[in-house]
Order: C-alpha cells, then structure tokens, then sequence
C-alpha cells in the first residue's frame, strides 16, 4: 500500500519525494540553474524565488525521484579554495531544501566541482557571473496521461562568433545555442534593433558552410504553463512559432535554400528565467536558439 507523507500545501513538491507510484508513467529530467555572487555562497532572494517556483511546476505534472546537486566557481582563485566555496554553495541550496521539509534520502547526489567545469569562458566579468551557480537536476516521474518533455541537448550561450561555434569540433548534430542579444520587440514578432547585426552574422555563416543545415526555435516572456503568446502583428496565439519564423524568412529572402531550413517555437516551456523579475529577464526570454541538425 502507498504511503503518503502531509507536510504544508506550500511546500507540496516535498512531499512529491514521499510517493510511491504505482501507474507506470513517464520520467522527466528538468534542471534549474541559480546563481550567485562573487565569492559569496548565499542564496540570493531571486534564486530562493527560482527555486520554489520550479519546483512548484514539477510538482504540478508528478512526483520528484530524486535530485543532484552539483556547484560551481568562476575561475578567480584556486582549486582548493574554489573547491570548498562550491560545495558551500551546494550545502546552501541543500539546506534551503531542508527547511522546506526535505531529507537525504530525496538527494542522489552532491559535489563542488569549484572551477572546472565551467558553463562559458572566464573572459568577461558576465561570464563568470554564469559561471558562479549551482545546478540542480531533479528526476520526477510524471502522473498518467502526461508526455515527458525531450531533455534539450547541450545549450549554448556564446561569445565568439557563430561561424566559430559551427567551425568548433566539439559542436556536433543536435547542439544548440543562444543568439545573445538576439532578442524581440514584446508582444511581437519583428527583433530588437540591436540583434540585426547578428542576423547579418547568421547569414554569413549560412553562406560560408552551404551544408549547414539549422532549425530555428522561438521563446517568449511572461506566460505560465508553457503557453504561447499572443503576436500582435498577426493577430495570432503563436508568437514564438512567428519568431522563428521571421528568422527563417530572412535568410531565404537573403539567398538561403529553404531545404537547409526548419522551424518551431517552444512558447514559454523553456524559459532562462522562470520567474522573469525584471525587465532584463523578461527580454533574455524572448529569444530564437539554433540547433544543429547537420553541419
């Protein structure tokens, strides 16, 4: 017989932890990212509010399996110090889970990398800003009737050029990356004025490598439950889908076959930032990202 632990309505994705499941269903992997300040291993409020949220929504389609926390460092300092601030970090994120009502039992596994493992380079004071956070992968199995969401491949955020990453023997089929700055007008499909030039830069890149094939996915801000949102240019509940879109119609009306080109948008179901606190956030989320199909 299953068994079922009560802990407060507001800290439900807990007890998620405490279920045994008996209809087979669907497991899903979903990873949040929070960071930190230089040299600090405190969680700032932002990250508190990040962490509740995404939980909340794992909570809403199953039941948490399990979680493994992994920290991490910017490149400032040595092993050894950057090894201890990491774990620091990692214990803080364990303990804000305790105090919510979590046990050892919920954590598969923990470990400070401190700073060899790091999402971008170290060249840019930004960077390292990224670089400075904790990972926190949980395993959830999904109530029936709910489609596991695929696990997106190895995301990018890059800082040379994109005829760089593509040249790079690392990035293989199925990779994706971030357009940093390549971001959209709210509520509609045209991009900001600042992203045009890497538009010109995607181009040239289309151009140079004529094997290249790429599709094209959009985001959005600001809705919940992985929705799309409305594009007032169209009149349409499809802005993200319009996104990429606009993207692909440029490169072919600038030469591109259309045979090298695909595109989808995922609405607001693969956020960067989950709870948009600000304007900055909001702006990140309404993006394009480029996945490789073959190069």
């Amino acid at each position: 017989m299953s068994k079922r632990l009560y802990v407060s309505p507001l800290f439900l994705f807990i007890a998620g932890c405490c279920f045994w499941i008996n209809t087979v269903s669907a497991q899903q992997l979903d990873t949040l990212v929070v960071h930190f300040e230089f040299n600090k291993y405190d969680l700032l409020p932002e990250a508190k509010q990040s962490i509740d949220s995404f939980f909340s929504q794992i909570l809403q389609r199953g039941y948490i399996q399990n979680i493994t926390l992994s920290g991490h460092c910017d490149s400032i300092g040595n092993n050894n110090y950057n090894d201890s601030l990491s774990l620091s970090r990692v214990n803080t994120v364990r303990a804000y889970l305790y105090a919510k009502g979590g046990t050892d039992r919920m954590l598969d596994g923990i470990i400070g990398w401190g700073k060899r493992q790091p999402a971008y380079d170290n060249n840019t004071d930004e960077n390292r800003a990224y670089n400075r956070r904790v990972e926190i992968v949980i395993k959830s199995r999904l109530k029936p009737g709910i489609t596991a969401t695929p696990r997106p491949p190895r995301t990018v955020q890059i800082q040379k050029s994109i005829t760089e990453f593509v040249k790079d023997p690392a990035t293989k089929t199925g990779d994706q990356l971030i357009l940093r700055n390549l971001n959209f007008i709210g509520g509609r499909h045209f991009p900001m004025q600042y992203s045009l030039p890497l538009l010109t830069e995607l181009l040239a890149t289309m151009k140079e490598h004529p094997q290249l094939k790429i599709e094209v996915q959009g985001h959005i801000c600001c809705e919940r439950n992985g929705g799309d949102g409305y594009d007032y240019d169209t009149g349409t509940r499809d802005l993200s889908v319009q996104r990429a879109k606009f993207v692909c119609d440029y490169l072919v009306k600038n030469g591109i076959d259309p045979a090298r080109l695909s595109y989808r948008g995922f609405g607001s179901s693969r956020k960067l930032y989950v709870d948009e606190i600000n304007e900055e956030q909001q702006t990140a989320n309404r993006r394009v990202e480029i996945k490789i199909i073959s190069k």
